[in-house]
Parts: C-alpha cells; structure tokens; sequence
C-alpha cells in the first residue's frame, strides 16, 4: 500500500509538470 501511494504521489508529480509545460506552449 506504501509502495502504491509513493508511486501515486510521483505520477501526481510528474502530471503537474506535464501540465506546467503544456501551459507553458
């Protein structure tokens, strides 16, 4: 479960980014 969340978090974290650079262009 701890191991899923982390995951989870990381996806989080990269689909903020994604969205950051999608606004960006």
């Amino acid at each position: 479960m701890h191991l899923t969340k982390t995951k989870n978090r990381g996806t989080r974290k990269q689909f903020q980014v994604m969205k950051s650079i999608v606004n960006s262009a």
